[in-house]
């Protein structure tokens, strides 16, 4: 957990970033910062930001909105995640 001073400088520098600024933040740390965290963190990381914030970030968006952002990650998640490599089956057990 953050201290009360980490917290109130996270707030501070976040508040005025625009999301493209928030992108290029994460290009430029977010290698650095991963490549001392195990496969385990770097897994929880992911899973953790999905299962939280995922509503939030799609909270206003419409069902083509959805639909068009979905199309546009497909590429990238079957790239990462090869449908050959999968068991879909135990996938939902």
């Amino acid at each position: 957990m953050l201290k009360s001073w980490q917290d109130k400088l996270v707030r501070q520098a976040l508040a005025s970033l625009t999301a493209e600024e928030l992108v290029q933040l994460l290009d430029t740390y977010l290698p650095e910062l991963t490549a001392r965290w195990s496969k385990e963190e770097r897994m929880h990381l992911l899973e953790q930001l999905l299962t939280r914030h995922l509503r939030t970030l799609l909270a206003d968006l419409t069902a083509e909105e959805k639909q068009r952002l979905l199309k546009a990650l497909l590429p990238t998640l079957l790239q990462v995640f090869p449908l050959d490599d999968l068991d879909m089956l135990a996938l939902f057990r």
